[in-house]
């Protein structure tokens, strides 16, 4: 369950919840009910990554084929033998 903390909180220990933040999304309540969420940076650019692939439809069709076990994975050093390449 994520944390919650009222806005008049969030004011009073904005410091104290951005270290918080860090770890772990924080939800801001207004009036009863969710107004925002408070989370790192770090987390919002994984979650803006996540929605770039997954909106992509050659990147899901390359991961829904790994999730059926149905791609070959190289090395380099293999990779490079089958073009013919000195793998230095």
């Amino acid at each position: 369950m994520k944390a919650t903390f009222s806005v008049g909180q969030a004011r009073a220990h904005l410091p104290e919840l951005l270290r918080l933040a860090e770890r772990q999304p924080l939800v801001i309540i207004r009036r009863g009910k969710k107004a925002s969420v408070l989370m790192s940076a770090d987390q919002l650019d994984a979650i803006f990554e996540t929605l770039e692939i997954v909106s992509n439809p050659a990147s899901l069709k390359v991961l829904r084929a790994d999730r059926a076990r149905k791609l070959q994975y190289l090395d380099l050093t293999e990779l490079d033998e089958m073009l013919g390449r000195d793998a230095r």
